[in-house]
């Protein structure tokens, strides 16, 4: 999956264009990194999903279960449910992407925990290109989360937030990262990644 630092990064050019300013972005872009809050990043979430869950990804794809359950909001332009269904958008065009190019690829014989292991060192690498801050005090937190908790499949508290800062702050999620070296993509190659993934959202 795309890191945090990127998942950022497509949620600022869609705030650009969804017009999104102020204290409003920052609330938008902490949205574009929900769904995976629940499921590992953090050392002691207030509450473990597996990513199943937070992702929508059971019978049928994560998107398609997410925007159906959640139609009303989203065709409301609601930013926080347009963030969340950004992200789960987001990874799967990623993630189709990369499947696509293992599949032409020498790496396509590869194990499932090795494929795993590639991907997440070329997705996280083009990760640290970017780099935000989000900067919401504690009052501002748990503002955050009830909201948060309004969507079934996540459940947040204040801590939760607070860890997310300090994560993004100190960059912690790149911490994966083994050689600093590309294997599958190129610089170039995300960027345009990227590139489509905005315009086709």
């Amino acid at each position: 999956m795309p890191s945090w630092n990127t998942h950022l990064e497509v949620g600022n050019r869609l705030a650009d264009k969804l017009s999104i300013k102020g204290k409003k972005r920052q609330e938008f872009l902490f949205w574009c990194i929900l769904p995976d809050i629940n499921n590992g990043y953090l050392n002691h979430p207030h509450v473990f999903k597996d990513h199943e869950e937070t992702h929508y990804n059971y019978e049928g794809d994560g998107p398609t279960n997410f925007y159906n359950e959640n139609k009303v909001k989203i065709d409301e332009k609601d930013p926080m449910y347009l963030a969340y269904f950004f992200h789960l958008l987001t990874d799967c065009m990623f993630n189709e992407d990369f499947n696509s190019r293992i599949g032409n690829s020498q790496y396509k014989d590869r194990s499932e925990i090795e494929l795993e292991d590639l991907k997440h060192n070329d997705f996280w690498l083009y990760g640290t290109n970017f780099r935000y801050i989000l900067d919401f005090s504690r009052e501002e937190a748990a503002a955050l989360a009830e909201q948060a908790n309004q969507i079934k499949a996540v459940d947040i508290n204040v801590d939760d937030i607070l860890e997310v800062i300090e994560i993004i702050k100190l960059d912690k999620i790149n911490d994966a990262i083994r050689d600093g070296h590309y294997i599958l993509y190129t610089k170039e190659d995300l960027d345009n990644l990227v590139d489509k993934v905005v315009e086709k959202i």
